[in-house]
């Protein structure tokens, strides 16, 4: 007999609704400081998008980073009409530019 167990997608929906639940009880709730509570963290980013090409085709990048510059993720967009793919960036002459380019941002 084999088991299998539930991956996060399987399990992504049911866990969104119990959440919101959560959340809309706290929204009832008189003390608002329960909401401030909720987060563990929260974090801000800044999403820099760099034009290569357009028209169609289309490319660029997607580079998430943070307040003091550190790149988080970088994704190339590749985009023709009404179709587009992206992949994640890990190495390479487009992350090297990608650091290039926050740099820039934040000498």
């Amino acid at each position: 007999m084999t088991t299998t167990q539930a991956t996060c997608a399987d399990l992504i929906i049911a866990n969104k609704i119990d959440r919101e639940q959560d959340i809309y009880k706290l929204f009832g709730a008189e003390n608002y400081q329960e909401l401030c509570e909720l987060p563990l963290s929260v974090d801000t980013t800044q999403l820099t998008t760099v034009t290569l090409s357009w028209g169609g085709p289309a490319d660029y990048l997607e580079i998430e980073h943070d307040t003091d510059g550190d790149i988080i993720k970088v994704v190339y967009v590749y985009q023709n009409w009404f179709d587009d793919a992206r992949m994640s960036i890990t190495e390479g002459p487009l992350w090297k530019y990608a650091h290039f380019i926050v740099e820039g941002l934040y000498p």
